[in-house]
Protein backbone atom coordinates (compact mmCIF):
# COMPACT_ATOMS: atom_id res chain seq x y z
CA UNK A 1 0.00 0.00 0.00
CA UNK A 2 1.25 3.51 -1.03
CA UNK A 3 1.90 5.47 2.23
CA UNK A 4 0.75 9.55 2.16
CA UNK A 5 3.13 12.32 1.70
CA UNK A 6 3.18 14.62 4.24
CA UNK A 7 0.17 14.89 6.75
CA UNK A 8 -3.12 13.38 5.68
CA UNK A 9 -5.79 15.86 5.54
CA UNK A 10 -9.23 15.14 5.59
CA UNK A 11 -11.27 18.69 5.08
CA UNK A 12 -10.23 20.21 1.51
CA UNK A 13 -11.60 22.47 -1.41
CA UNK A 14 -10.94 22.02 -5.14
CA UNK A 15 -10.68 25.65 -6.92
CA UNK A 16 -11.64 24.29 -10.41
CA UNK A 17 -10.55 28.09 -11.58
CA UNK A 18 -10.79 28.58 -14.97
CA UNK A 19 -11.43 31.80 -16.41
CA UNK A 20 -12.49 32.47 -19.98
CA UNK A 21 -10.79 35.85 -21.01
CA UNK A 22 -13.67 38.34 -20.46
CA UNK A 23 -13.16 39.78 -17.08
CA UNK A 24 -11.99 43.58 -16.73
CA UNK A 25 -11.18 43.42 -12.98
CA UNK A 26 -9.91 40.00 -12.28
CA UNK A 27 -9.85 40.13 -8.42
CA UNK A 28 -9.34 43.30 -8.18
CA UNK A 29 -9.09 44.08 -4.21
CA UNK A 30 -8.95 40.17 -3.45
CA UNK A 31 -7.35 39.90 0.40
CA UNK A 32 -5.69 36.76 0.62
CA UNK A 33 -5.37 37.07 4.37
CA UNK A 34 -9.23 37.27 5.06
CA UNK A 35 -9.58 34.66 2.22
CA UNK A 36 -7.74 32.19 3.78
CA UNK A 37 -9.66 33.51 7.39
CA UNK A 38 -13.05 32.20 5.72
CA UNK A 39 -11.63 28.82 4.97
CA UNK A 40 -10.06 28.59 8.06
CA UNK A 41 -13.55 29.98 9.75
CA UNK A 42 -15.21 26.44 7.57
CA UNK A 43 -12.77 24.20 8.81
CA UNK A 44 -10.76 24.04 5.64
CA UNK A 45 -7.57 22.00 5.80
CA UNK A 46 -6.24 21.82 2.19
CA UNK A 47 -6.84 23.32 -1.39
CA UNK A 48 -5.97 22.56 -5.17
CA UNK A 49 -5.81 26.43 -6.48
CA UNK A 50 -4.39 26.78 -9.82
CA UNK A 51 -0.80 27.78 -10.98
CA UNK A 52 -2.21 28.02 -14.91
CA UNK A 53 -6.13 27.08 -16.10
CA UNK A 54 -7.00 25.03 -18.94
CA UNK A 55 -7.89 27.96 -21.21
CA UNK A 56 -4.05 28.83 -20.26
CA UNK A 57 -3.89 31.59 -17.89
CA UNK A 58 -1.14 31.58 -15.28
CA UNK A 59 -2.01 33.23 -11.83
CA UNK A 60 1.08 34.32 -10.76
CA UNK A 61 4.06 36.33 -11.95
CA UNK A 62 5.30 34.11 -14.73
CA UNK A 63 8.03 33.90 -16.61
CA UNK A 64 7.61 30.94 -18.91
CA UNK A 65 3.43 31.21 -19.38
CA UNK A 66 1.17 33.87 -20.10
CA UNK A 67 -0.46 35.71 -16.66
CA UNK A 68 -4.27 36.64 -16.74
CA UNK A 69 -4.14 40.09 -18.55
CA UNK A 70 -5.95 41.58 -15.94
CA UNK A 71 -5.14 40.63 -13.12
CA UNK A 72 -2.69 42.61 -11.04
CA UNK A 73 -1.58 40.52 -8.09
CA UNK A 74 0.62 37.89 -7.43
CA UNK A 75 -2.36 35.16 -6.52
CA UNK A 76 -0.88 31.67 -6.02
CA UNK A 77 2.05 33.12 -4.22
CA UNK A 78 0.07 35.52 -1.88
CA UNK A 79 -3.20 32.29 -1.16
CA UNK A 80 0.14 30.18 -0.16
CA UNK A 81 1.44 32.64 2.40
CA UNK A 82 -2.10 33.52 3.75
CA UNK A 83 -3.05 29.71 3.66
CA UNK A 84 0.14 28.67 5.70
CA UNK A 85 -0.41 31.29 8.44
CA UNK A 86 -4.25 29.64 9.24
CA UNK A 87 -2.30 25.78 8.80
CA UNK A 88 -3.83 25.54 5.46
CA UNK A 89 -1.73 23.19 2.92
CA UNK A 90 -2.00 23.83 -0.87
CA UNK A 91 -1.62 22.45 -4.01
CA UNK A 92 -1.01 23.96 -7.21
CA UNK A 93 -2.94 22.93 -9.84
CA UNK A 94 -2.13 22.44 -13.61
CA UNK A 95 -3.27 21.19 -16.94
CA UNK A 96 -1.58 19.05 -18.59
CA UNK A 97 -2.88 18.76 -21.85
CA UNK A 98 -4.78 22.02 -22.26
CA UNK A 99 -3.40 25.31 -22.71
CA UNK A 100 -5.88 27.27 -25.05
CA UNK A 101 -4.06 30.53 -24.98
CA UNK A 102 -0.63 28.95 -25.85
CA UNK A 103 -2.44 26.50 -28.39
CA UNK A 104 -3.65 29.57 -30.22
CA UNK A 105 -0.21 30.71 -31.28
CA UNK A 106 1.30 27.27 -31.71
CA UNK A 107 -0.73 24.76 -33.89
CA UNK A 108 2.26 22.93 -33.80
CA UNK A 109 1.80 21.80 -30.44
CA UNK A 110 -1.09 20.03 -30.88
CA UNK A 111 -2.42 16.35 -31.72
CA UNK A 112 -3.72 15.62 -35.25
CA UNK A 113 -6.57 13.90 -35.89
CA UNK A 114 -7.24 10.87 -38.00
CA UNK A 115 -8.86 13.02 -40.60
CA UNK A 116 -6.17 15.63 -40.58
CA UNK A 117 -7.48 18.57 -38.52
CA UNK A 118 -6.03 19.64 -35.29
CA UNK A 119 -9.57 21.27 -34.07
CA UNK A 120 -12.21 19.89 -32.63
CA UNK A 121 -15.27 20.73 -34.68
CA UNK A 122 -16.76 21.77 -30.93
CA UNK A 123 -14.98 24.59 -30.16
CA UNK A 124 -16.71 25.71 -26.99
CA UNK A 125 -15.63 22.22 -25.90
CA UNK A 126 -12.67 22.57 -23.57
CA UNK A 127 -10.88 19.02 -24.98
CA UNK A 128 -11.14 21.36 -29.10
CA UNK A 129 -7.36 21.33 -28.65
CA UNK A 130 -5.43 18.64 -26.96
CA UNK A 131 -1.33 18.60 -26.77
CA UNK A 132 0.66 16.18 -28.91
CA UNK A 133 2.99 14.38 -26.47
CA UNK A 134 5.61 14.58 -28.73
CA UNK A 135 5.66 18.39 -30.09
CA UNK A 136 8.25 20.69 -28.25
CA UNK A 137 5.21 21.65 -25.90
CA UNK A 138 6.44 19.17 -23.41
CA UNK A 139 9.89 21.49 -22.99
CA UNK A 140 7.24 24.55 -22.69
CA UNK A 141 5.05 22.22 -19.90
CA UNK A 142 8.58 21.28 -18.31
CA UNK A 143 9.64 24.82 -17.72
CA UNK A 144 6.25 25.66 -15.92
CA UNK A 145 6.81 23.19 -13.78
CA UNK A 146 9.91 23.79 -12.85
CA UNK A 147 8.93 27.66 -12.09
CA UNK A 148 5.97 26.28 -10.03
CA UNK A 149 7.94 23.69 -8.47
CA UNK A 150 9.90 26.88 -6.89
CA UNK A 151 7.02 28.06 -5.08
CA UNK A 152 6.39 26.52 -1.17
CA UNK A 153 3.68 23.95 -2.20
CA UNK A 154 2.46 21.15 -0.42
CA UNK A 155 1.35 19.77 -3.66
CA UNK A 156 0.98 19.67 -7.04
CA UNK A 157 -2.73 18.90 -9.00
CA UNK A 158 -1.95 17.51 -12.76
CA UNK A 159 -5.28 17.53 -14.47
CA UNK A 160 -6.43 16.17 -17.73
CA UNK A 161 -3.06 13.80 -19.20
CA UNK A 162 -5.83 13.24 -21.96
CA UNK A 163 -4.86 10.06 -23.87
CA UNK A 164 -5.34 10.48 -27.79
CA UNK A 165 -3.64 8.91 -30.85
CA UNK A 166 -1.94 11.95 -32.96
CA UNK A 167 -1.71 11.15 -36.33
CA UNK A 168 0.87 14.59 -37.20
CA UNK A 169 4.15 13.75 -39.38
CA UNK A 170 6.15 13.77 -36.89
CA UNK A 171 4.53 11.09 -34.37
CA UNK A 172 4.39 8.95 -38.14
CA UNK A 173 8.02 9.36 -38.28
CA UNK A 174 8.79 7.98 -34.86
CA UNK A 175 6.46 5.26 -35.29
CA UNK A 176 8.19 4.02 -38.47
CA UNK A 177 11.60 4.31 -36.87
CA UNK A 178 10.38 2.21 -33.76
CA UNK A 179 8.53 -0.65 -35.86
CA UNK A 180 5.09 0.33 -35.87
CA UNK A 181 2.82 0.01 -38.68
CA UNK A 182 1.24 3.74 -39.78
CA UNK A 183 -1.99 1.81 -41.14
CA UNK A 184 -2.41 -0.01 -37.95
CA UNK A 185 -5.00 1.59 -35.63
CA UNK A 186 -4.20 -0.54 -32.92
CA UNK A 187 -0.57 0.06 -33.68
CA UNK A 188 -1.68 3.79 -33.12
CA UNK A 189 -3.15 3.08 -30.12
CA UNK A 190 -0.06 1.03 -28.77
CA UNK A 191 2.54 3.86 -29.71
CA UNK A 192 0.61 6.60 -28.32
CA UNK A 193 -0.47 4.68 -24.86
CA UNK A 194 3.42 4.43 -24.52
CA UNK A 195 4.32 7.98 -25.72
CA UNK A 196 1.90 9.19 -23.54
CA UNK A 197 3.39 7.22 -20.45
CA UNK A 198 6.85 7.82 -21.20
CA UNK A 199 5.83 11.83 -21.37
CA UNK A 200 4.31 11.53 -17.89
CA UNK A 201 7.17 9.82 -16.44
CA UNK A 202 9.35 12.42 -17.25
CA UNK A 203 6.94 14.73 -15.90
CA UNK A 204 6.87 12.86 -12.64
CA UNK A 205 10.44 12.64 -12.62
CA UNK A 206 10.91 16.18 -12.00
CA UNK A 207 8.20 16.49 -9.22
CA UNK A 208 8.80 12.77 -7.31
CA UNK A 209 11.70 13.88 -5.32
CA UNK A 210 10.33 17.29 -3.83
CA UNK A 211 8.54 15.05 -1.01
CA UNK A 212 5.49 16.50 -1.84
CA UNK A 213 2.09 15.58 -2.46
CA UNK A 214 1.42 14.87 -6.64
CA UNK A 215 -1.27 13.39 -8.31
CA UNK A 216 -1.95 13.05 -11.91
CA UNK A 217 -5.93 12.84 -12.70
CA UNK A 218 -6.84 9.92 -14.33
CA UNK A 219 -7.38 6.50 -12.78
CA UNK A 220 -6.35 4.70 -15.81
CA UNK A 221 -2.95 5.55 -15.19
CA UNK A 222 -0.43 3.33 -12.89
CA UNK A 223 -0.08 3.97 -9.21
CA UNK A 224 3.13 5.20 -9.28
CA UNK A 225 1.76 8.42 -10.86
CA UNK A 226 -0.26 9.19 -7.39
CA UNK A 227 1.02 10.00 -3.83
CA UNK A 228 -2.47 9.37 -2.57
CA UNK A 229 -6.40 8.85 -4.27
CA UNK A 230 -8.57 11.69 -5.64
CA UNK A 231 -11.73 10.03 -7.06
CA UNK A 232 -13.30 13.10 -8.74
CA UNK A 233 -17.08 12.28 -8.79
CA UNK A 234 -19.62 15.40 -8.81
CA UNK A 235 -22.43 12.95 -7.54
CA UNK A 236 -25.71 14.82 -9.39
CA UNK A 237 -27.20 13.26 -12.33
CA UNK A 238 -26.65 16.00 -14.43
CA UNK A 239 -22.46 15.30 -14.23
CA UNK A 240 -20.52 13.09 -15.98
CA UNK A 241 -20.73 10.65 -12.77
CA UNK A 242 -23.81 10.15 -10.73
CA UNK A 243 -24.16 8.39 -6.97
CA UNK A 244 -22.78 4.84 -8.33
CA UNK A 245 -19.34 6.15 -9.41
CA UNK A 246 -17.91 6.61 -5.81
CA UNK A 247 -17.95 2.90 -4.65
CA UNK A 248 -16.46 0.93 -6.71
CA UNK A 249 -13.62 3.65 -6.69
CA UNK A 250 -12.99 4.42 -2.94
CA UNK A 251 -13.59 0.16 -2.65
CA UNK A 252 -10.32 -0.29 -5.04
CA UNK A 253 -8.75 3.28 -3.72
CA UNK A 254 -8.46 1.77 -0.40
CA UNK A 255 -6.38 -1.33 -1.09
CA UNK A 256 -3.61 0.83 -2.94
CA UNK A 257 -3.72 4.04 -1.01
CA UNK A 258 -3.46 4.61 2.48
CA UNK A 259 -4.17 8.54 1.89
CA UNK A 260 -7.91 8.97 -0.15
CA UNK A 261 -9.55 11.90 -0.75
CA UNK A 262 -13.28 11.92 -2.36
CA UNK A 263 -13.58 14.84 -4.63
CA UNK A 264 -17.17 15.48 -4.84
CA UNK A 265 -17.97 19.36 -5.72
CA UNK A 266 -20.70 22.36 -4.34
CA UNK A 267 -22.56 22.22 -8.19
CA UNK A 268 -25.77 21.22 -9.04
CA UNK A 269 -24.39 20.39 -12.59
CA UNK A 270 -20.93 19.88 -13.30
CA UNK A 271 -18.00 21.78 -13.33
CA UNK A 272 -18.49 25.53 -14.56
CA UNK A 273 -21.81 25.49 -12.98
CA UNK A 274 -21.30 29.11 -11.30
CA UNK A 275 -25.00 29.50 -10.03
CA UNK A 276 -25.39 25.95 -8.85
CA UNK A 277 -24.85 25.15 -5.30
CA UNK A 278 -26.07 21.44 -4.24
CA UNK A 279 -28.89 20.61 -1.76
CA UNK A 280 -27.33 20.73 1.58
CA UNK A 281 -28.46 16.92 2.30
CA UNK A 282 -26.73 15.87 -1.06
CA UNK A 283 -23.40 17.43 0.10
CA UNK A 284 -24.23 15.69 3.40
CA UNK A 285 -24.81 12.42 1.61
CA UNK A 286 -21.17 12.64 0.08
CA UNK A 287 -19.41 13.17 3.64
CA UNK A 288 -21.33 9.93 5.11
CA UNK A 289 -19.80 8.57 1.31
CA UNK A 290 -16.31 9.71 2.58
CA UNK A 291 -16.49 8.47 5.92
CA UNK A 292 -17.71 5.37 5.51
CA UNK A 293 -14.66 4.22 3.03
CA UNK A 294 -12.26 6.34 5.67
CA UNK A 295 -11.60 8.96 2.82
CA UNK A 296 -10.95 12.58 3.23
CA UNK A 297 -13.64 14.57 1.34
CA UNK A 298 -12.75 17.41 -1.24
CA UNK A 299 -15.34 19.96 -2.02
CA UNK A 300 -15.16 21.14 -5.54
CA UNK A 301 -15.41 24.84 -6.35
CA UNK A 302 -15.19 27.70 -8.36
CA UNK A 303 -13.53 30.97 -7.37
CA UNK A 304 -15.50 33.78 -9.02
CA UNK A 305 -13.07 35.41 -10.98
CA UNK A 306 -14.48 39.16 -9.57
CA UNK A 307 -16.20 38.73 -6.31
CA UNK A 308 -13.95 36.00 -4.82
CA UNK A 309 -16.00 33.32 -2.74
CA UNK A 310 -19.66 32.83 -2.85
CA UNK A 311 -21.62 33.06 0.77
CA UNK A 312 -23.53 30.79 0.52
CA UNK A 313 -21.12 28.13 -0.67
CA UNK A 314 -18.89 28.62 2.34
CA UNK A 315 -22.16 27.92 4.90
CA UNK A 316 -22.71 24.93 3.13
CA UNK A 317 -18.65 24.14 3.47
CA UNK A 318 -18.82 25.18 7.06
CA UNK A 319 -21.92 22.93 8.23
CA UNK A 320 -20.71 20.11 6.02
CA UNK A 321 -17.36 20.69 7.73
CA UNK A 322 -18.49 21.14 10.69
CA UNK A 323 -20.28 18.22 11.21
CA UNK A 324 -17.09 16.69 9.80
CA UNK A 325 -15.29 17.53 12.84
CA UNK A 326 -17.93 15.63 15.19
CA UNK A 327 -17.66 12.14 13.65
CA UNK A 328 -13.48 12.56 13.20
CA UNK A 329 -12.53 11.12 16.66
CA UNK A 330 -13.80 8.13 15.33
CA UNK A 331 -12.77 7.84 11.89
CA UNK A 332 -9.50 9.51 12.18
CA UNK A 333 -6.19 7.01 10.47
CA UNK A 334 -9.26 4.77 10.04
CA UNK A 335 -10.05 2.13 7.02
CA UNK A 336 -12.18 0.22 6.23
CA UNK A 337 -13.11 -3.13 6.97
CA UNK A 338 -13.94 -6.08 4.19
CA UNK A 339 -15.24 -9.06 4.56
CA UNK A 340 -15.47 -9.99 0.98
CA UNK A 341 -13.39 -9.09 -2.49
CA UNK A 342 -13.19 -8.73 -5.54
CA UNK A 343 -10.48 -9.22 -8.16
CA UNK A 344 -9.98 -7.46 -10.51
CA UNK A 345 -6.98 -7.68 -13.27
CA UNK A 346 -4.87 -4.40 -14.39
CA UNK A 347 -2.83 -2.07 -12.60
CA UNK A 348 -4.86 1.37 -12.30
CA UNK A 349 -7.46 3.14 -10.43
CA UNK A 350 -9.89 2.23 -12.72
CA UNK A 351 -13.27 0.62 -11.83
CA UNK A 352 -14.90 -1.91 -14.30
CA UNK A 353 -18.66 -2.53 -15.49
CA UNK A 354 -18.75 -5.66 -12.94
CA UNK A 355 -17.26 -3.69 -10.23
CA UNK A 356 -20.30 -1.04 -10.27
CA UNK A 357 -22.70 -4.24 -10.33
CA UNK A 358 -21.21 -5.49 -7.12
CA UNK A 359 -21.20 -2.47 -5.55
CA UNK A 360 -24.46 -1.85 -5.70
CA UNK A 361 -25.43 -5.34 -4.80
CA UNK A 362 -22.68 -5.48 -1.66
CA UNK A 363 -24.24 -2.41 -0.39
CA UNK A 364 -27.97 -3.80 -0.75
CA UNK A 365 -26.84 -7.21 0.88
CA UNK A 366 -24.73 -5.49 3.67
CA UNK A 367 -21.40 -6.85 3.04
CA UNK A 368 -18.49 -4.86 3.54
CA UNK A 369 -16.50 -5.63 0.24
CA UNK A 370 -12.80 -4.10 -0.85
CA UNK A 371 -11.59 -4.63 -4.75
CA UNK A 372 -8.11 -5.96 -5.21
CA UNK A 373 -5.29 -6.16 -7.83
CA UNK A 374 -4.07 -8.99 -8.84
CA UNK A 375 -0.85 -7.82 -6.86
CA UNK A 376 -3.05 -7.02 -4.16
CA UNK A 377 -2.98 -8.49 -0.37
CA UNK A 378 -6.21 -10.83 0.26
CA UNK A 379 -4.64 -12.83 2.41
CA UNK A 380 -7.14 -11.86 5.23
CA UNK A 381 -10.31 -12.55 3.66
CA UNK A 382 -12.43 -15.47 3.67
CA UNK A 383 -14.21 -14.90 0.61
CA UNK A 384 -13.30 -13.74 -3.11
CA UNK A 385 -14.99 -13.33 -6.50
CA UNK A 386 -13.61 -13.70 -9.44
CA UNK A 387 -15.27 -12.48 -12.56
CA UNK A 388 -12.44 -12.61 -14.86
CA UNK A 389 -10.51 -14.98 -16.96
CA UNK A 390 -6.93 -13.77 -16.11
CA UNK A 391 -3.89 -14.64 -17.82
CA UNK A 392 -0.11 -15.41 -17.75
CA UNK A 393 -0.12 -14.70 -14.12
CA UNK A 394 1.84 -17.44 -11.98
CA UNK A 395 2.15 -15.12 -8.93
CA UNK A 396 -1.73 -14.88 -9.12
CA UNK A 397 -2.60 -18.50 -9.75
CA UNK A 398 -0.27 -19.40 -6.94
CA UNK A 399 -2.02 -16.81 -4.38
CA UNK A 400 -5.57 -18.39 -5.82
CA UNK A 401 -4.76 -22.01 -4.93
CA UNK A 402 -3.15 -21.32 -1.53
CA UNK A 403 -6.43 -19.22 -0.68
CA UNK A 404 -8.69 -22.03 -1.10
CA UNK A 405 -5.89 -24.32 0.62
CA UNK A 406 -6.56 -22.33 3.66
CA UNK A 407 -9.67 -23.02 4.06
CA UNK A 408 -11.21 -19.72 1.88
CA UNK A 409 -13.78 -19.41 -0.75
CA UNK A 410 -13.73 -18.37 -4.25
CA UNK A 411 -16.72 -17.62 -6.16
CA UNK A 412 -15.91 -18.00 -10.14
CA UNK A 413 -18.67 -15.41 -12.42
CA UNK A 414 -18.96 -15.51 -15.82
CA UNK A 415 -15.22 -15.57 -17.76
CA UNK A 416 -13.94 -15.94 -14.38
CA UNK A 417 -15.16 -19.66 -14.80
CA UNK A 418 -12.14 -20.42 -17.46
CA UNK A 419 -9.62 -19.00 -14.99
CA UNK A 420 -10.73 -21.53 -12.64
CA UNK A 421 -11.20 -23.76 -14.80
CA UNK A 422 -7.37 -23.84 -15.35
CA UNK A 423 -6.53 -23.59 -11.89
CA UNK A 424 -8.44 -27.04 -10.98
CA UNK A 425 -10.85 -24.96 -8.37
CA UNK A 426 -13.99 -26.20 -9.99
CA UNK A 427 -13.46 -29.37 -10.69
CA UNK A 428 -17.66 -30.35 -10.07
CA UNK A 429 -18.37 -28.84 -13.34
CA UNK A 430 -17.47 -29.20 -17.10
CA UNK A 431 -16.65 -26.13 -18.42
CA UNK A 432 -18.78 -26.19 -22.36
CA UNK A 433 -17.74 -22.93 -23.95
CA UNK A 434 -19.81 -19.82 -24.62
CA UNK A 435 -23.03 -19.91 -25.03
CA UNK A 436 -23.90 -18.64 -28.80
CA UNK A 437 -26.84 -16.78 -26.99
CA UNK A 438 -27.51 -13.13 -26.86
CA UNK A 439 -29.52 -13.82 -23.58
CA UNK A 440 -29.91 -16.43 -21.91
CA UNK A 441 -32.54 -17.43 -18.80
CA UNK A 442 -32.33 -19.35 -15.55
CA UNK A 443 -34.61 -20.53 -12.63
CA UNK A 444 -34.02 -20.38 -8.90
CA UNK A 445 -36.44 -21.33 -6.08
CA UNK A 446 -39.21 -21.57 -8.57
CA UNK A 447 -40.33 -22.01 -12.02
CA UNK A 448 -39.75 -18.67 -13.50
CA UNK A 449 -37.45 -18.69 -15.94
CA UNK A 450 -35.16 -15.38 -15.12
CA UNK A 451 -33.28 -13.30 -17.68
CA UNK A 452 -29.61 -13.16 -17.02
CA UNK A 453 -29.42 -10.57 -19.50
CA UNK A 454 -26.46 -11.24 -21.15
CA UNK A 455 -23.96 -14.47 -22.81
CA UNK A 456 -23.02 -16.95 -20.77
CA UNK A 457 -20.97 -20.15 -19.92
CA UNK A 458 -21.59 -23.27 -20.43
CA UNK A 459 -21.50 -25.54 -17.26
CA UNK A 460 -22.38 -28.75 -16.62
CA UNK A 461 -22.57 -30.05 -13.00
CA UNK A 462 -20.67 -33.27 -12.11
CA UNK A 463 -20.34 -33.21 -8.57
CA UNK A 464 -21.58 -29.65 -6.99
CA UNK A 465 -24.88 -29.01 -5.77
CA UNK A 466 -26.85 -27.37 -8.90
CA UNK A 467 -29.14 -24.22 -7.04
CA UNK A 468 -29.86 -23.00 -10.65
CA UNK A 469 -30.97 -24.29 -14.04
CA UNK A 470 -30.18 -22.97 -17.43
CA UNK A 471 -32.90 -22.00 -19.55
CA UNK A 472 -32.21 -21.48 -23.61
CA UNK A 473 -33.84 -18.62 -25.72
CA UNK A 474 -35.82 -19.25 -28.26
CA UNK A 475 -34.02 -17.43 -30.68
CA UNK A 476 -31.02 -14.26 -30.62
CA UNK A 477 -31.82 -10.34 -31.35
CA UNK A 478 -31.82 -11.11 -35.80
CA UNK A 479 -33.13 -10.37 -38.90
CA UNK A 480 -34.61 -12.46 -41.49
CA UNK A 481 -34.63 -10.31 -44.60
CA UNK A 482 -38.36 -10.30 -44.02
CA UNK A 483 -38.79 -9.73 -39.90
CA UNK A 484 -36.83 -9.27 -37.00
CA UNK A 485 -36.73 -11.03 -34.01
CA UNK A 486 -37.14 -8.23 -31.17
CA UNK A 487 -39.08 -10.46 -28.63
CA UNK A 488 -37.06 -13.32 -28.03
CA UNK A 489 -39.08 -15.46 -25.55
CA UNK A 490 -37.58 -18.11 -22.46
CA UNK A 491 -36.69 -21.56 -24.16
CA UNK A 492 -37.00 -24.83 -21.90
CA UNK A 493 -34.30 -25.41 -18.91
CA UNK A 494 -31.25 -27.56 -20.45
CA UNK A 495 -29.02 -30.03 -19.38
CA UNK A 496 -26.81 -26.94 -18.20
CA UNK A 497 -26.58 -25.31 -14.81
CA UNK A 498 -26.63 -21.27 -14.62
CA UNK A 499 -25.35 -21.76 -10.27
CA UNK A 500 -23.18 -24.11 -8.89
CA UNK A 501 -21.49 -24.86 -5.75
CA UNK A 502 -18.53 -27.19 -4.35
CA UNK A 503 -16.72 -27.48 -1.11
CA UNK A 504 -14.64 -24.57 -1.77
CA UNK A 505 -15.79 -22.91 -4.77
CA UNK A 506 -18.84 -22.09 -6.70
CA UNK A 507 -19.64 -21.26 -10.09
CA UNK A 508 -22.70 -18.10 -11.60
CA UNK A 509 -22.34 -18.60 -15.45
CA UNK A 510 -22.85 -15.29 -16.48
CA UNK A 511 -21.72 -12.09 -15.45
CA UNK A 512 -24.06 -11.06 -12.64
CA UNK A 513 -22.58 -8.27 -11.40
CA UNK A 514 -22.32 -6.47 -14.83
CA UNK A 515 -26.36 -7.45 -15.71
CA UNK A 516 -27.05 -6.18 -12.22
CA UNK A 517 -25.37 -3.00 -12.68
CA UNK A 518 -27.95 -2.52 -16.09
CA UNK A 519 -31.23 -4.16 -15.17
CA UNK A 520 -31.22 -3.99 -11.15
CA UNK A 521 -33.43 -7.53 -11.35
CA UNK A 522 -34.03 -8.72 -7.57
CA UNK A 523 -33.84 -12.11 -9.09
CA UNK A 524 -30.06 -11.56 -9.28
CA UNK A 525 -29.31 -10.51 -5.85
CA UNK A 526 -31.61 -13.47 -4.70
CA UNK A 527 -29.52 -15.93 -6.23
CA UNK A 528 -26.43 -14.26 -5.42
CA UNK A 529 -27.36 -13.74 -1.72
CA UNK A 530 -28.05 -17.70 -1.97
CA UNK A 531 -24.43 -18.50 -3.29
CA UNK A 532 -23.30 -16.43 -0.26
CA UNK A 533 -25.32 -18.21 2.39
CA UNK A 534 -24.30 -21.99 0.98
CA UNK A 535 -20.36 -20.64 1.03
CA UNK A 536 -19.80 -18.02 3.59
CA UNK A 537 -21.98 -18.58 6.61
CA UNK A 538 -19.67 -17.00 9.61
CA UNK A 539 -19.90 -13.45 8.72
CA UNK A 540 -18.96 -10.81 10.77
CA UNK A 541 -21.49 -8.28 10.51
CA UNK A 542 -25.58 -9.59 10.13
CA UNK A 543 -27.95 -6.72 9.79
CA UNK A 544 -31.94 -7.17 9.54
CA UNK A 545 -35.05 -5.29 9.66
CA UNK A 546 -32.74 -2.28 7.72
CA UNK A 547 -34.36 -1.01 4.30
CA UNK A 548 -32.54 -2.44 1.26
CA UNK A 549 -31.09 1.43 0.37
CA UNK A 550 -29.45 1.73 3.80
CA UNK A 551 -26.05 1.44 3.65
CA UNK A 552 -23.18 -0.36 6.17
CA UNK A 553 -19.75 0.21 6.67
CA UNK A 554 -17.16 -0.79 9.17
CA UNK A 555 -13.94 1.09 9.92
CA UNK A 556 -11.22 0.24 12.03
CA UNK A 557 -8.13 1.56 13.59
CA UNK A 558 -5.37 0.87 15.64
CA UNK A 559 -7.58 2.04 18.59
CA UNK A 560 -11.07 0.78 17.58
CA UNK A 561 -13.75 -0.11 15.34
CA UNK A 562 -17.17 1.56 14.20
Amino acid sequence: MINAVGEKFLRAVHFDFHTSPVIKNMLDGFDADAFALRLKDANVQYINFPARCNMGYSYYDTKVGVKYPTLKSNLLPDIITACHKQGIGVSAYINVSLNHELFADHEDFLTVNKDGSRIGQDKKDNFFRVACYNADYKYHLFKEIDEILQMDIDGIFLDCPVFRPCYCERCKADMLKKGYDITSDKDFYDYHALTRLNFLSELRDKIKDKNIKYYFNDVGLPVEFKTHAETECLTTDASLWGYGYYGPHSALASTIYNHRVFMSGRFQGSWGDFGGIKNLASLEYDLYDALMSGAALSIGDHLHPVYGLENEVYRRVKTVFDEHLLYEPFIKNSDPVAEVGVLMSGNSGAAKPFTYGADLMFKELKVPYKIYLADGDFSNLKLLIVCEDIFDNDVLDKKLKDFVKNGNKIIFIGKGIDYGARLNLINYVNVVGDDLSDNAYFTHKGDMRWASYLQSKLIKNVSGVSIADYVSNICNFDYDGRQSYFYRPQGDITEYSACVIGKDTACISFDIFTAYKDMVLKAHRDLFEDVLSYLYQDRFVTVSGLPVTSELAVTASDKQTV
